[in-house]
């Protein structure tokens, strides 16, 4: 599927929430991770 030049713009901000997210997720992620290891021990 090929993406038309002045289509490109649109999907610039999606990306970028996209990125947000994930970011976001990863550090929540690790957060929980080390709480909850460290509630183990």
């Amino acid at each position: 599927m090929r993406i038309r030049r002045s289509d490109r713009g649109v999907f610039r901000i999606p990306r970028q929430l996209a990125g947000w997210a994930v970011g976001l997720a990863a550090f929540w992620a690790a957060i929980w991770i080390i709480l909850s290891v460290g509630g183990v021990r």
